[in-house]
């Protein structure tokens, strides 16, 4: 009976630790507006686009695009104007350069 309540432990972390992210259009209704900048220097968060849901987690910064908006950790709105981002983000194509702080 223990090992099963470790094991569930184990899985709702795992879960709750993932980095799956839900493209939306509705920027009153998300989680973070982002603004994609081209100097990663500048960066708030440094995101790395990952084909692997495994991959993602546990893994801050590298994130699973799905196309569920429940099974999503985040609902990111991306802008044009990045005076309306709540983050500026750079997309690297090196995953062990991702930061994402708050």
């Amino acid at each position: 009976m223990k090992w099963i309540i470790t094991l569930l432990t184990l899985s709702i972390i795992n879960i709750c630790s993932a980095q799956r992210v839900f493209m939306t259009d509705n920027q009153f209704n998300c989680t973070h507006k982002v603004y994609i900048s081209n100097n990663r220097f500048e960066a708030d968060w440094v995101i790395y686009y990952t084909n692997s849901q495994v991959e993602a987690e546990d893994n801050k910064g590298r994130w699973f695009v799905t196309g569920d908006r429940f099974k999503a950790d985040y609902d990111i709105f991306i802008t044009d104007n990045r005076y309306i981002a709540d983050k500026l983000v750079f997309i690297t194509t090196n995953k062990f350069e991702v930061k994402m702080g708050n």
